[in-house]
């Protein structure tokens, strides 16, 4: 079993709205006969009662039913006349309703349809309509500003950060080597926050280039070196050669938001990694790369990264790249926070790439990276 997450890039077809009344917002004249029928009773009565009493009165046969007629046509137009002014705001109504992620969008452009009850329903959902606006704008100045709050602070604490590493390598005093691991431990989750608080405004620090997949792997190795040594887990490189370039296919991506999403995968490898002496095997990450589709429109590299660490159980792959899920290995490690792969997930997604993962518990997991080979998929 394995659980993909697609990169939303967009169809021909998606976002595009259509101009016909779907079938669940549809009023016919049954519904509305059902919704007045004290009047179309009252209306049926009249026509019923009118041709004796015009008998009563002494009109003759063909002037009372000439003139039943005519009232039951006078009646039934009316009605008629009473349906079509309320079908347009009641469909109009039904479709804000049914329009999910576009009702503020819909209900802007809902009119007055000119009768008393539609009139004060179409206020009422203007006034909604404004005040939601309010919470939307004053939701996303707040969002702003603890984002820029962030930024603010992680580079702020970045600076006392390295300047605690640069201290550790200066004595040279190799008693501080776990110290100096837990400094960059620190450092990655305070870069952490930073991906995670830009995560909503990526096209603002987001440029696209073409790299190969060799560098990209080997950017972010460098990133967690110390965390590699000090867990002893070792690195195979060699099912990234393509041909006979070891670094492999080339893909488009940002490097530093590709290094960041490979730094969090090797920080889950290393966090479940095997234990020698209980599993009887070493730790090892093996990184590898494969071109499917090729010659084709949908042609996509694959960047898979493989541990042979405690896996995933078959209940939780479904969920590993939801915010805040940690799975039983999170619980029982009491080390997880359920950010890492939903930032991997995000991040993927807003850069137009797919992310999957598969896994056998007490044996591996694998996770694979799928880059458009064609930029013009990418998101701009």
């Amino acid at each position: 079993m394995s659980a993909r997450r697609d990169g939303g890039r967009p169809t021909d077809t998606e976002g595009e709205r259509s101009g016909a009344i779907p079938a669940s917002a549809r009023f016919g004249i049954a519904e509305y006969l059902g919704a007045h029928a004290g009047q179309a009773l009252l209306c049926l009565a009249m026509v019923a009662a009118a041709w004796p009493l015009l008998r009563a009165v002494g009109a003759t046969r063909d002037a009372a039913t000439l003139l039943d007629l005519l009232l039951a046509l006078g009646l039934a137009l009316l009605l008629l006349s009473g349906y079509l002014r309320e079908r347009r705001c009641v469909e109009d109504l039904r479709r804000v309703a049914d329009s999910g992620p576009d009702t503020l969008s819909l209900a802007a452009e809902v009119t007055h349809p000119g009768f008393a009850e539609g009139d004060g329903a179409v206020d009422a959902l203007q006034a909604t309509l404004l005040a939601a606006n309010h919470l939307v704008s004053e939701a996303t100045s707040r969002e702003a500003d603890y984002r820029d709050f962030i930024e603010t602070w992680v580079h702020e604490a970045k600076t006392p950060l390295a300047a605690a590493e640069l201290m550790v390598q200066n004595l040279g005093d190799d008693r501080l080597r776990p110290l100096s691991r837990e400094l960059e431990r620190v450092n990655a989750y305070v870069e952490q926050a930073l991906f995670y608080a830009r995560g909503a405004s990526l096209e603002r620090d987001y440029l696209v280039r073409s790299c190969k997949v060799g560098e990209l792997v080997r950017a972010a190795l460098k990133s967690r070196m110390s965390q590699l040594i000090g867990a002893h887990v070792s690195v195979d490189l060699s099912g990234l050669a393509c041909g006979d370039d070891p670094d492999g296919p080339t893909v488009y991506c940002d490097p530093k938001w590709l290094e960041f999403v490979l730094g969090q995968l090797l920080d889950n490898a290393v966090r479940y990694r095997c234990d020698p002496q209980v599993d009887g095997r070493t730790p090892r990450i093996r990184f590898g790369a494969r071109v499917e589709g090729g010659g084709r429109a949908g042609e996509t590299v694959v960047l898979s990264v493989t541990d042979n660490g405690c896996g995933i159980r078959e209940a939780d792959l479904g969920r590993v790249f939801d915010k805040g899920f940690t799975g039983a290995n999170g619980r029982s490690r009491r080390r997880s926070t359920g950010i890492g792969l939903y930032l991997v997930a995000t991040l993927c997604q807003k850069m137009g790439l797919d992310v999957g993962v598969d896994s056998e518990e007490g044996a591996w997991t694998r996770v694979d990276v799928l880059f458009p080979a064609n930029r013009s998929r990418m998101v701009s």
